[in-house]
C-alpha cells in the first residue's frame, strides 16, 4: 500500500479572489466537467481564495472558461502543473447546427486516438478520449504531459485496457518495473526522444503510455511487455478523430475504424493547432494538403496509429 500511495501525484490549483467562496470553486470545477468531490479545499494563506488539491489533473483553460460562464471573477493558476506540462496542442472542429443535432439525436460519440512510433510488434491503438459533448465549434486540447503504465489486461480487440500502475514520465526516461504486480519507478536515462519501459521480473504485462487530454491522463496505446523485456515508445503529434454510435470506453482496443475518420498531423503546426470541419453526410474536410488524411469506415487503424520507425 505504501508503494502505491507514493505513486499518486497531487495536482494543485489556486483560485485567487478575495470574494470567492468554496462553493463557487466547486461550481467552477463542476461546470468545467470535473468532479468537485475529487478534490480537497483549503483557504489560501493570504485569505484571498482557495486551493484545490486532488489526484485528477484539470485543464486550467477549461476552468477559466467555466468561471467566465458563471460570471465568477477569479484568477486560476496551477504552478506545479505548469512545471510538469509541456506544449499545448489542439484541433478545432467546425460543424453546422444540423450536423450537431443529427449527431446528438442518433447517439454519436466523438472518439480520439493518438499515434505513437515503436519498433515493437503487436502494438494496438486504444480509445484516448470519448465525448458526447460537442457543438458547432468543438475544441479538443491536449498537452505534452505523459505517464507510463502497466496492466494485466489482455490486448483483445474491443476489450479494454485498465492501468493497474501508472507513473508520470518524460521523454528520455525509463519506467523500471520491479515487482510482479507491475509496480516500478521512473529513472533517468533511456532512448533519446522516447519513453522506455523496462521489465526486470519474469511476469509479462501489457504496457504503454498515457497523455493528458481535456484534463484526464488516458492510455493511448497498448503493447506486450514480456518478462525481462524492454519496450521503447515515441509519442508523435498525430491525432485521429472519428464519430461513431459504437459504444466504447476510454482504453478500449480498436483496430478498425467504425466510420469515416480524420488523421490530423500537428507537427510544425502554427500555434500547435489545426482546424477541420465535419458534416454528417459529407464527412471530414480541411484546408491543407500535407497535414490531413481521411480514412473510410473499416480502415485498419493499427498501421495508421502504431507507426514503425
Amino acid at each position: 500500500m505504501d508503494v502505491l500511495e507514493r505513486a499518486v501525484v497531487t495536482h494543485v490549483y489556486d483560485f485567487v479572489s478575495s470574494k470567492i467562496t468554496e462553493g463557487q470553486v466547486q461550481q467552477i470545477i463542476a461546470e468545467a466537467g470535473f468532479d468537485p468531490l475529487a478534490y480537497r479545499y483549503e483557504p489560501r494563506v493570504d485569505d484571498d481564495g482557495f486551493v484545490a488539491r486532488g489526484a485528477v489533473p484539470m485543464n486550467v483553460n477549461r476552468l477559466e472558461n467555466a468561471a467566465k460562464k458563471l460570471s465568477i471573477k477569479v484568477d486560476i493558476t496551477s504552478p506545479a502543473a505548469a512545471a510538469r506540462i509541456g506544449n499545448q496542442y489542439g484541433v478545432s472542429i467546425t460543424m453546422s447546427i444540423d450536423t450537431v443535432q443529427a449527431l446528438s439525436d442518433n447517439n454519436y460519440q466523438l472518439y480520439g486516438f493518438k499515434a505513437v512510433k515503436s519498433s515493437m510488434g503487436s502494438g494496438v491503438p486504444v480509445v484516448w478520449f470519448s465525448t458526447s459533448t460537442f457543438s458547432t465549434q468543438t475544441e479538443v486540447e491536449w498537452t505534452e504531459s505523459y505517464s507510463a503504465y502497466t496492466s494485466g489486461s489482455d490486448q483483445i480487440s474491443s476489450g479494454s485496457i485498465t492501468a493497474t500502475f501508472t507513473s508520470p514520465i518524460s521523454l528520455d526516461q525509463t519506467l523500471v518495473v520491479t515487482d510482479k504486480t507491475g509496480i516500478g519507478n521512473v529513472q533517468a536515462g533511456g532512448t533519446a526522444g522516447a519513453i522506455s519501459i523496462s521489465n526486470t521480473v519474469s511476469t509479462p504485462f501489457t504496457t504503454g503510455i498515457s497523455q493528458l487530454v481535456e484534463g484526464e491522463n488516458n492510455p493511448l496505446c497498448a503493447f506486450p511487455l514480456f518478462g525481462n523485456g524492454l519496450d521503447v515508445i515515441v509519442p508523435i503529434q498525430k491525432v485521429l478523430l472519428m464519430f461513431s454510435t459504437q459504444p466504447l470506453n476510454n482504453g478500449a482496443v480498436v483496430e478498425q475504424a467504425y466510420s469515416a475518420s480524420m488523421l490530423v498531423d500537428l507537427t510544425g503546426a502554427p500555434g500547435n493547432s489545426r482546424a477541420v470541419s465535419f458534416d454528417i453526410n459529407n464527412g471530414w474536410s480541411y484546408e491543407g494538403v500535407d497535414w490531413g488524411t481521411q480514412f473510410a469506415a473499416n480502415a485498419n487503424l493499427v498501421p495508421i496509429l502504431i507507426v514503425k520507425p
